[in-house]
């Protein structure tokens, strides 16, 4: 049982690195595409809007596949570190443009007015006065996502990324131990996972209860 805990463990950091910095990708990139997506022109409003739904609407794993055995095979050589972060982090921008759009719907609409009573034009609306209260209103949402994407870079093992499934399924197929290896796994997840889903639950709680004294 040793043996696979220090085994399954050799993938924690690649598992950390793909959620880390697909995140950071999808929280960047989120940013424009939300812009687009609540652009005054409705081409560009709809056009966004059919790439994010596209883009989620296919399964993590499909995407992976076209990008690494697909485009990495014919037209760009991707190693698979490089394949799932690509993946992973473009799958992220498209549901925290929505992460961020909610939270932008959720403010009062007095906002709005207030900020346009001064003079502000949009850039600088969204930039000092609606922006920052949007994104406090979707923190606890980017946070129950960044635990998702944490759970969901294990696809990475199918196409070679070392992280922790990939020694999971590599000690399996060597031992016939399924249920232990697999059990330990998902124990590393469930311990790796917990302090986010707390962190996730306490900033809702703060959220609400400052929303309710408001």
């Amino acid at each position: 049982m040793m043996r696979f805990i220090v085994i399954i463990a050799r993938g924690i950091p690649y598992t950390l690195l793909l959620t880390v910095v697909s995140f950071a990708i999808g929280a960047a990139l989120g940013l424009p595409l939300v812009a687009l997506r609540r652009s005054r022109y409705a081409v560009i409003r709809a056009l966004t809007a059919l790439i994010i739904e596209i883009v989620r609407g296919v399964p993590v794993i499909v995407w992976l596949f076209v990008v690494y055995f697909g485009l990495g095979a014919g037209v760009i050589a991707f190693t698979p570190l490089e394949a799932a972060i690509i993946v992973l982090g473009v799958t992220s921008a498209a549901y925290m443009a929505e992460i961020y759009r909610s939270g932008m719907i959720g403010l009062p609409s007095g906002q709005y007015e207030a900020a346009a009573a001064l003079g502000l034009n949009h850039m600088t609306t969204v930039r000092l006065v609606t922006g920052p209260q949007a994104l406090r209103i979707a923190l606890p949402s980017a946070v129950t996502y960044l635990l998702a994407l944490f759970k969901n870079s294990s696809v990475a093992y199918t196409i070679g990324v070392t992280e922790m499934l990939f020694w999971a399924f590599k000690e399996t197929e060597e031992t016939l131990q399924g249920v232990l290896v697999y059990g330990i796994a998902g124990a590393y997840y469930l311990l790796m996972g917990l302090p986010l889903a707390v962190a996730s639950r306490s900033l809702d709680r703060r959220l609400r209860a400052r929303v309710a004294t408001q």
